[in-house]
């Protein structure tokens, strides 16, 4: 949710912009994204979708005005953000109710921050807190192994900051 949210805020930032040019590739990603997340979101929370248009025919629509040489021209953004604002916003305030009646864990926290209108997120223990360096040293082998460690928890001591 925090990535929608995000995403459905700096494309409705961009409304207004030059009707006739066209959008550039990050721009065009970030709609066709968001178009994809609301689908997705609307899906998850049993919310109808199938009355949405297709992402194709936005596309079509562009062509159909335009022409051929680009994707999406800005004047075709600002209508699909005008006719996907209110399918986000009623599967937004949805997900939203139902992560607050959610207990707050690390996988959810983000979200349920966003949905509490909260400023700060949770800080949480894990069961792996506590763990040693018997725990630490084969994890971080395998991440030796597969090229991302930057740091040795199995060296460091516990609660170090």
């Amino acid at each position: 949710m925090p990535v929608l949210l995000r995403r459905l805020e700096v494309c409705r930032e961009r409304v207004g912009c030059d009707y006739f040019l066209p959008l550039q590739d990050d721009e065009l990603h970030d709609i066709s994204a968001l178009y994809e997340q609301v689908v997705v979101i609307r899906r998850a929370l049993g919310l109808s979708f199938a009355d949405m248009f297709p992402w194709a025919m936005w596309l079509a629509r562009a062509r159909r005005i335009f022409g051929d040489a680009y994707d999406m021209y800005w004047g075709v953004h600002d209508e699909v953000i005008a006719y996907l604002g209110p399918f986000a916003d009623e599967a937004i305030e949805r997900a939203k109710e139902r992560l607050k009646k959610e207990p707050a864990t690390p996988e959810n926290a983000a979200a349920k921050t966003l949905a509490e209108g909260n400023r700060i997120m949770w800080r949480f223990k894990t069961e792996l807190d506590g763990e040693d360096e018997t725990f630490w040293e084969p994890v971080e082998k395998a991440l030796a192994q597969r090229g991302p460690l930057r740091l040795e928890a199995a060296k460091a001591r516990p609660g170090a900051r």
